[in-house]
């Protein structure tokens, strides 16, 4: 629609009779920067004032193609935009005022020369209201020059003192003598029509005095050099001493929530550590680099350590940072890879294991734990929670041979015991076979699932030869959720708050009682015999 908008907008502009007229009030105008630097892409605006009911303008254009790019153009305020020789826009309806008609986007080509110009021009103006043209003879003209943006220094100098001049670095610190009262600074620009301000003697205070050079370019743009003058004091200090003495950080190994708790503003702190702990890796660092760190630590004793960190800033002012460590004293429980240096280090008598994957104790961690002297409680867990654990004595050990630890709460002889048991409730403990056992072995089972507090369970030993139950411990009492007992030898077991007879006594019961029986009738028999025997002898 709009392309036929055009095409009829054209052809009534060649064959209409419309009568042309001038209006001094009427002009077309152009608009846009009169200054670019090398590159820069740029807008040109192409509008009209004081018309009234205006449906199309035609008007003859140049821009300067050798120095720049038409990257695009389109109509503004609802006009249609056709661009060739000429530029035409046209509209469905008019409008009156003042307003932009087509915006141009160039870009300055690499043939653009510093300190050179390029026009872009729109001329012989005309326009329509329907009824009549309106024209402006006026040649509307821009003229954009390509200036420098380059705002560097070429050289940055002083008088006193050294100053190392890279024209991309914009801060400086020069150092100067007590007696230097005064400066002088000079500079020159990179860019020739660059200005500088900034410059020239300046006087000094004692320690830091800030002066700033600025560079002007062509095209306005700004650069600051900032040079920071430093005059000494009479005891020779460049700045007046720091009273900086916080610290920026504790580290301590292997205890991020520590050292993300820190605060320089905090000055105690609270560490509480294994009893494995005999030492930590401790590092402190500094807030200000001139103040100093003075730290105070000894290998870790088990109960309450105490480590101070004093800092002492530029000035002599002290603060003193507080650490207390606390070892505990209880049981520690390590992998199988820690077990044997735990127990050159562990202070308890005691020490927990988590039982490795085969469930077997080593003969190297079982001649370690016997040098030591101390209890090893291997640990079995399953989803977390301690389902059985191992209590051997060190002090019991005569050989080191390997120890089987792993417990099954299942067995293939399962069907025969709950036969035995006429179907009692209970836990089957199914041990791996082990030749021998160190003496003092106890083993604690986690009943808390099956059995409550104050529980009384009894444990039966199952010889499949025979098919027999035996007692094994009595009277074990269900307390933390666990019972514990001295093993002497791995088999099956069953353990049960269920009190089974002996085995075989029913089956001798009815026997029992007809002997008795049998006995009874004997003597009234033999009783009724002998008062018959001597009235045949009267």
């Amino acid at each position: 629609m709009k392309k036929l908008t055009t095409l009829l907008f054209a052809l009534f502009l060649i064959l209409s009779p419309i009568q042309n007229v001038h209006a001094a009030s009427f002009a077309a105008t152009i608009s846009g920067p009169t200054q670019i630097t090398a590159g820069q892409q740029f807008t040109v605006t192409v509008g009209v004032t004081n018309v009234t009911n205006m449906l199309g303008l035609s008007a003859e254009w140049y821009y300067d193609s050798s120095k720049l790019t038409l990257v695009s153009s389109s109509g503004l305020n609802d006009f249609t935009l056709t661009v060739g020789t000429k530029i035409v826009v046209d509209r469905l309806t008019g409008k009156s005022g003042t307003f932009g008609i087509a915006s141009f986007v160039f870009k300055a080509k690499t043939s653009f020369a510093l300190g050179t110009s390029a026009l872009v021009n729109v001329d012989k103006a005309s326009y329509s209201n329907g009824t009549s043209d309106i024209n402006d003879t006026s040649k509307r003209q821009l003229s954009i020059k390509m200036v420098s943006d380059n705002s560097y220094l070429k050289t940055l100098t002083v008088n006193s003192g050294t100053l190392n001049f890279v024209k991309t670095t914009t801060d400086y610190t020069v150092v100067v003598e007590n007696s230097v009262s005064s400066i002088t600074i000079g500079a020159t620009a990179d860019y020739s029509k660059s200005t500088i301000s900034g410059t020239g003697t300046k006087t000094l205070a004692v320690y830091s005095n800030y002066f700033n050079i600025v560079v002007t370019a062509e095209n306005g743009s700004k650069r600051t050099y900032t040079v920071n003058v430093q005059r000494k004091d009479t005891n020779g200090l460049a700045s007046p001493p720091s009273t900086n003495n916080n610290l920026k950080s504790i580290t301590i190994t292997g205890y991020p929530d520590f050292n993300a708790a820190f605060d320089k503003a905090t000055l105690t702190y609270t560490l509480d550590v294994g009893n494995l702990v005999t030492d930590l890796t401790l590092v402190a660092e500094v807030e200000d680099a001139k103040s100093t760190i003075n730290l105070t630590k000894a290998p870790l004793i088990v109960g309450v350590n105490t480590i101070t960190i004093v800092v002492t800033a530029e000035n002599g002012d002290v603060k003193t940072y507080t650490i207390t460590v606390n070892r505990s004293s209880d049981v520690p429980t390590v992998s199988e890879a820690e077990i044997i240096e735990a127990l050159t280090t562990v202070t308890t008598p005691t020490i927990g294991l988590i039982s490795p994957e085969s469930g077997i104790i080593s003969a190297e961690i079982l001649t370690a734990l016997k040098t030591s002297g101390k209890t090893l409680v291997v640990v079995n867990k399953v989803d977390g929670k301690t389902r059985y654990e191992w209590l051997i004595d060190g002090t019991k050990l005569t050989d080191s041979e390997p120890v089987k630890t792993k417990i099954l709460f299942t067995s293939e002889l399962q069907g025969a015991i709950a036969k035995k048991t006429n179907f009692a409730q209970g836990v089957i403990l199914s041990f791996e076979e082990n030749a021998v056992l160190p003496d003092n072995t106890v083993i604690r089972i986690y009943v808390s699932d099956e059995y409550k507090d104050g529980d009384v369970l009894t444990l039966y030993f199952y010889n499949p030869e025979g098919d027999k139950l035996s007692v094994a411990a009595k009277k074990l009492i269900v307390s933390g959720g666990k019972v514990e007992f001295t093993l002497t030898h791995t088999s099956t077991y069953f353990l049960s708050q269920t009190i089974l007879k002996a085995p075989g006594l029913m089956d001798y019961v009815f026997v029992f009682v007809s002997i008795a029986e049998a006995f009874i009738i004997l003597v009234l028999i033999m009783g009724k015999r002998r008062p018959q025997k001597a009235k045949r002898d009267l």
